[in-house]
């Protein structure tokens, strides 16, 4: 309470640097558990409503206005929402970002946390105001869980037969030695594969899915590899991996070795032959192109790994999206049985689309896996501009 008293008189905990970023913190306490906080919440209107009047409404940096509209919405406060969403227009840049600004800070340290890619996502989803009924209150249609965070309505679908394709992707993975024990068996439930086909494919059929679902706990196995066996370590490892791999998309023998026997292997044998049914000698190309970028992003990670360092900003984005597996949207082609015409897939639309997609996914992934890798002691994929500190709060829009 004495921290809130501070945010309340308009002094921010030391750890933000602005009294809003406290208080949208706290606004989402208070929309996640209006029982369990509701004595926090009255005050907490009553800050936002003190500092929503007159000109004071739209006043600070792009950041806080956008926190500050964020909170509103939270609180169900309506005052200067208006003037405030205004403002946050006319602030975009010519590029489509919002100018960085300091989010959070370290403790007493004079370090700072934020970036223009950050104030950009506060902006956007401030941007986009509550749905509310004739009544004023908020609403969700239903069928559709709504991500406040960044404006998207995501339809909360699943495949109706997903625990089935569960069950059998379990015993797939088995079978071909994805998924070994009772660890194994333990591990792949855990993970969900079958939940994000089920969602990514809610109306395709259940082969399909089931196909799909296979081909990301592959994926996921060939990740694992690399991040805890030899595959990450020892490039070796990894060019006769794909080796192997490139001769089973081709139609010729696998070379004799350690790789042949190796459970990736063994499992692209029953996924192939399924997968490359009825699709053309361009998509084929195509998929083996992204496989190959997949094993040189591995390659790459190598690198980094023996010598110790991380990827730029500028080098990040490429690799990682490899990394991550382009050849994934190859594979909802073959799931929806609708092949892309080779003229859409080269275009710039197409590949645009498909590698935004992958970003945001590996992006999120490296956030959330970052704690994981740190006790290993080795470097993490993820990009330094996730959490550069710098000196001050305020910084040109070319300081990361």
């Amino acid at each position: 309470m004495s921290t809130w008293s501070r945010a309340a008189s308009c002094t921010a905990p030391v750890t933000y640097p602005s009294p809003d970023a406290f208080l949208y913190a706290l606004s989402r306490l208070c929309a996640r558990f209006p029982d369990a906080v509701q004595v926090l919440t009255a005050p907490a209107r009553r800050a936002l409503e003190q500092s929503s009047g007159g000109s004071s409404a739209a006043c600070g940096s792009v950041l806080e206005i956008a926190l500050r509209t964020l909170a509103a919405d939270n609180l169900d406060v309506t005052t200067g929402q208006h003037e405030r969403r205004v403002r946050l227009a006319q602030t975009q840049r010519p590029d489509g970002l919002w100018p960085a600004s300091a989010y959070y800070r370290m403790g007493r340290f004079p370090v700072y946390f934020g970036s223009s890619y950050l104030t950009t996502v506060f902006a956007m989803s401030a941007l986009v105001p509550a749905a509310t009924d004739p009544e004023g209150r908020e609403w969700q249609p239903r069928g559709e869980v709504a991500v406040h965070d960044f404006g998207i309505r995501v339809p909360d679908r699943f495949h109706p037969q997903m625990e089935a394709i569960g069950e059998r992707l379990a015993h797939w993975a088995t079978n071909v030695g994805l998924a070994t024990g009772a660890t194994g068996q333990a591990r792949l439930r855990r993970a969900g594969f079958h939940q994000v086909a089920a969602r990514i494919l809610p109306d395709e059929q259940t082969p399909d899915v089931e196909l799909f679902a296979q081909w990301v706990v592959w994926l996921f196995h060939l990740d694992d590899s690399q991040d805890e066996g030899a595959m990450g370590h020892c490039p070796d490892t990894v060019h006769a991996a794909y080796t192997a791999i490139t001769a089973i998309i081709d139609g010729q023998s696998v070379p004799a070795g350690g790789a042949a026997g190796s459970p990736a292997v063994a499992a692209l044998t029953h996924l192939w032959p399924r997968t490359m049914a009825g699709m053309s000698p361009a998509w084929r190309r195509r998929i083996r192109g992204h496989i190959h970028r997949h094993r040189d992003a591995f390659l790459t990670q190598i690198t980094h790994r023996r010598q110790r360092t991380l990827p730029t900003p500028e080098e990040y984005p490429g690799p990682r999206r490899d990394a991550n597996g382009m050849f994934m949207y190859d594979l909802v082609e073959v799931a929806c049985r609708t092949e892309i015409p080779e003229t859409v897939a080269a275009g710039p639309a197409w590949k645009e689309l498909c590698t935004a997609s992958s970003d945001i996914t590996a992006w999120c992934n490296d956030i959330y896996s970052l704690a994981r890798g740190r006790p290993t002691g080795n470097p993490p994929t993820t990009s330094p501009s996730c959490a550069t500190p710098t000196p001050a709060p305020n910084w040109t829009p070319s300081t990361r």
